[in-house]
């Protein structure tokens, strides 16, 4: 019989001149027929293969190829002999193997390697019921030999089932390892040098973002004395570079102080003012930063040498692997995802299109691909953990439950990730209450309006509009996707702006009754004036200037109303609703000021804050027209002070903060009610956990 023998090459594929390619006798019947090769033809070839192995000779082996193709079309393999002591089960799946008609074979290959599997598992259960050549009176030469055969064919099977468990094998599922158990926001992570070291930055139970150590597979972490900040990167030679006094109101970058510190000990070196991102050479000699320069950001690369100038935020700055690119992420309407090469200074955007939130990035351990985890809108269910190649070619790594962040990848692929869980609610208070009271519909509820009586809130919450009353009833739904939505004097309607274009703006009944268009302008924003027959159309502009008309609401009429040239250049609206008279607008500059606007013609007043990030923001006007609240947006608590317009003197007035200040992130848009009874407020809060993920790829 000869011994059996090992697979041959036993593919064939139709070249493009019509020419078969591959060994003719471990073709299939549609294949050597010249028909297109199906998944089904791997298992004739496999069934060619396996008869040879069991039997020691060829299936279809005849004097010439084309009468060996002839016969795998035409002919059945000659027949098991009595000397060839073949499991019965073996034989079945050789012969369904071997079927003519691919649709006679397996459904698919992963139902073939099961039943070898299972073959293979039961080999010395079948192999105890094979006959004996000879029967009782058999020699010892017999015995000998079906032994031999009894080998050979477990050896066949044994092989089969090898070679195809993968096709049917589950991959195995990464393992999360958690690292970080309290409760609070997970701003940034870095592995240390040593593989096992983990610094990052968290802000726990309501405390200020501190710096933090822990070993894997510990639990335990300590606190770095250092001064509260957010960990950048971690050099070669242990050394940190984290932010000190990051200005955390934001997602996509925290600007703040550059400091230079060791990781086990040695007081922090102040490096450089408003950095936004840095990382260490590969060295650990240099660092790479992004930092604002005016009204522009800067990569520089080492620092003082600029690589890249624009007028968009930049994140997450990560040296390659071989040091040779720089990636980061350039923010602004939509995130882009980029590579700068630093001999040439070739610049590479990668993705784009991201929503304008955190989205984290770190080289893959192998330095082929950038990892990133972006987000599509404000409130993605899983967005995932994605790939992309310096040829811009995306992958998806992985998906999970919440909202992922990436902060570092090991170089032997482990993965430094925390999960994000988003609120953003609603709270409110009045005179008869007494005490805040929850006022948000879901997780997911923003203010957009505060009545005047304090009574009502109007609130956005999944893009749907709400109104509610402070009393706690159930909130009314309004409608969807309306913007910039306004109670009336009166309570009746409410002012906004259709959801699809052009954006008129609309009246919404609050009680029975059809929603109203008013005029034909299109307006960025809308207020009501006083009266209630009015309303004010804000028109945005951001590189030009900002326009005010008024609409009256019987006729549609707009009226322009004029703008010294220099307000309209600074002006950007966003304030509380007018005066109680009607005759000034209340809201921002571009440089983070308060700008009084006065209707009627005058000299527009300002009050300096302390820039964009930290400046004074309106909350609303007192009765008597005369003072502002107002706070400094993205401060956890919230100071409330009165600021008194004709004199520019703040009085403190209330401080607005949460029992449970774990998580939270913002205290913003704040309203006052004028009889400063009344308030309601926004919040932000997130929670996250830190986690060392292995088995990404």
């Amino acid at each position: 019989m000869g011994r059996p023998r090992g697979p041959r090459h036993c593919c064939a594929v139709r070249h493009h001149d019509g020419r078969i390619l591959g060994t003719v006798g471990y073709m299939s019947p549609e294949q050597a027929s010249g028909k297109r090769a199906v998944p089904a033809s791997d298992q004739f070839a496999l069934g060619t293969i396996l008869y040879e192995m069991v039997t020691g000779q060829q299936a279809w082996k005849r004097n010439t190829a084309a009468e060996t193709l002839t016969a795998i079309i035409r002919e059945d393999p000659p027949p098991f002999s009595s000397a060839t002591p073949t499991p019965p089960a073996l034989r079945w799946i050789l012969e369904r193997c071997l079927a003519k008609d691919p649709e006679e074979r397996y459904g698919s290959t992963r139902d073939l390697a099961r039943d070898l599997a299972t073959l293979r598992d039961h080999l010395g259960e079948v192999s105890d019921a094979l006959p004996v050549e000879g029967g009782a009176g058999s020699t010892p030469r017999s015995r000998g030999r079906r032994a031999i055969l009894i080998a050979a064919v477990c050896a066949a099977v044994a092989g089969a089932a090898v070679f195809l468990f993968p096709m049917f094998r589950k991959p195995a599922l990464p393992v999360w390892v958690q690292i970080g158990f309290r409760r609070g926001i997970v701003w940034s992570g870095r592995f240390a040098p040593d593989g096992q070291t983990i610094v990052y930055s968290a802000a726990w139970d309501g405390g200020p973002v501190s710096l933090f150590s822990t070993r894997i597979p510990s639990t335990e972490t300590r606190t770095l004395d250092l001064p509260p900040g957010k960990i950048l990167a971690i050099s070669r030679l242990n050394e940190l570079a984290f932010l000190r006094d990051a200005h955390f109101d934001r997602f996509f970058v925290q600007p703040g102080t550059l400091v230079r510190a060791g990781l086990e000990a040695g007081a922090g070196r102040d490096v450089l003012d408003n950095v936004l991102a840095a990382d260490w050479s590969s060295d650990g000699t240099q660092l790479a930063v992004a930092r604002e320069i005016g009204e522009k950001v800067r990569l520089e690369y080492p620092i003082g040498k600029t690589l890249y100038e624009t007028d968009r935020p930049i994140s997450n700055l990560r040296f390659s692997r071989d040091g040779q690119w720089i990636a980061f992420c350039e923010g602004g309407p939509e995130v882009t995802v980029e590579a700068l090469r630093l001999s040439d200074g070739l610049r590479k955007v990668l993705s784009e299109g991201w929503f304008p939130g955190a989205v984290g990035l770190a080289w893959s351990a192998d330095g082929r691909e950038i990892w990133f985890t972006p987000q599509k809108q404000v409130r993605d269910s899983s967005p995932p953990l994605l790939a992309v190649t310096l040829s811009g070619k995306l992958r998806e790594v992985v998906q999970g439950p919440g909202q992922l962040r990436l902060y570092d990848i090991a170089p032997d692929g482990r993965v430094l990730i925390a999960r994000w869980v988003l609120q953003v609610g609603v709270r409110g208070s009045t005179s008869t209450l007494g005490e805040e009271r929850e006022l948000s519909a879901t997780d997911d509820s923003l203010l957009s309006d505060f009545s005047s009586d304090g009574r009502k809130v109007l609130f956005y919450d999944r893009e749907a509009l709400f109104l509610r009353s402070t009393d706690g009833s159930p909130p009314l739904r309004l409608g969807d996707g309306y913007l910039s939505a306004r109670l009336s004097p009166d309570g009746k309607w409410v002012l906004a702006i259709s959801p699809d274009g052009p954006w008129y703006p609309v009246l919404i009944p609050v009680g029975a009754g059809e929603v109203r268009r008013i005029g034909t302008t299109e307006c960025d924003g809308v207020e009501w004036f006083p009266d209630g027959k009015r309303i004010l159309c804000e028109i945005s502009n951001p590189p030009g200037t900002f326009r005010l008309l008024a609409i009256e609401l019987d006729s549609g009429r707009a009226t322009e109303i004029p703008i010294a040239e220099g307000a309209a250049a600074d002006f950007t609206g966003g304030g509380p609703p007018l005066s109680p008279d009607g005759a000034f607008l209340a809201g921002l500059g571009r440089h983070g000021d308060i700008l009084v606007l006065p209707l009627a013609g005058g000299a527009l007043r300002r009050w300096a804050g302390e820039g964009a990030r930290s400046g004074l923001v309106p909350a609303g006007w007192t009765a008597d027209g005369r003072s502002l609240f107002v706070y400094r947006g993205g401060n956890v608590p919230a100071d409330v002070q009165k600021l008194d317009l004709s004199t520019g003197l703040l009085e403190p007035w209330r401080r607005l903060t949460l029992e449970d200040l774990a998580g939270i992130n913002r205290i913003e848009p704040i309203r006052v009610a004028p009889d400063g009874a009344s308030w309601a407020y926004g919040y932000v809060r997130v929670l996250s956990n830190l986690y060392v993920v292995e088995g990404l790829k």
